[in-house]
C-alpha cells in the first residue's frame, strides 16, 4: 500500500495521479453487484488505456452542487465519525495498492494508530471511512438500506488496495440520524478480484502496446 497523504481530490494533481489506474470508484464497471464481468468491463478497459496513453482523463467530471456540497459538510461528519468511534480521521489523497500502481481507492479518510508526533507515512492506517453527505432522500435511502448495497464493490475493493481489516461507511445530513456501519472483507468479493484484476489489468496493457 502506497498512500499519498499530502495530495487533495480534485486538484490537477489527484486527476493525474489517477490516470489510467482502475480505481474503487470504477470497479463496478469491472464487476456487477453479483461479482459477474460487467458489461461496461470492455470500455473501461479503453478508457484507461486512452487516458494513460494521452496523460489526461477522457471523462471530465466538473462537480455538482450536492457533491460541492458534501465537501463542505466533511467537518462536521469527520467530528460525528470521531465521537462515535473514538478514531481521528484524517483526509488523505489517494492510495495505491502496490509499485505498479495500477489499481487504487481514493478514501475519504483513513485512521492511524498514532499521536501526531510521528510520521503517518511511516505507519500503516488501521482502517479507511467512505463518507457520503448526499442530499436528504439519498441519505434516507442509505438508512433504509444499512448495508448501502450500493458501494459494496467500491468499499469491498478499497479494503482490497490497502489490505486493511475494516472501513466504515457513513452518510450524513444534518437534522437526519446519521448512518456509520463497519464494514470487513468479504471473502467472495476478495476472492473476485484476486482473480478479475489481474487479467483485466494485462488486457488494458495489451490495448496500451497496440496504442504506442
Amino acid at each position: 500500500m502506497i498512500v499519498l497523504p499530502e495530495l487533495i481530490q480534485g486538484t490537477d494533481e489527484w486527476i493525474r495521479a489517477r490516470l489510467g489506474v482502475l480505481t474503487a470508484s470504477q470497479v463496478g464497471k469491472l464487476l456487477t453487484p453479483t461479482g459477474k464481468l460487467s458489461a461496461q468491463r470492455d470500455s473501461l478497459a479503453c478508457t484507461l488505456a486512452a487516458e494513460a496513453v494521452l496523460g489526461e482523463p477522457v471523462d471530465d467530471f466538473n462537480g455538482t452542487y450536492w457533491t460541492d456540497r458534501g465537501s463542505a459538510l466533511e467537518d462536521q461528519a469527520g467530528a460525528y465519525f470521531a465521537l462515535q468511534t473514538g478514531l481521528e480521521p484524517k483526509a488523505v489523497g489517494f492510495v495505491y495498492r502496490d509499485d505498479s500502481r495500477t489499481c487504487g481507492c481514493s478514501p475519504d479518510w483513513l485512521v492511524w494508530d498514532c499521536d501526531e508526533s510521528k510520521d503517518i507515512t511511516q505507519v500503516d492506517p488501521i482502517c479507511g471511512v467512505e463518507v457520503k453527505c448526499p442530499k436528504a432522500a439519498t441519505h434516507v435511502e442509505y438508512l433504509l438500506d444499512k448495508d448501502a448495497k450500493k458501494y459494496t464493490q467500491q468499499v469491498q475493493f478499497s479494503l482490497w488496495v490497502t489490505g486493511l481489516p475494516k472501513w466504515y461507511f457513513m452518510s450524513y445530513f444534518p437534522g437526519l440520524p446519521p448512518l456509520l456501519k463497519e464494514v470487513l472483507p468479504d471473502p467472495k468479493w476478495q476472492k473476485a478480484f484476486d482473480t478479475h484484476v489481474p487479467t483485466f489489468l494485462a488486457e488494458v496493457e495489451a490495448i496500451k502496446e497496440k496504442l504506442s
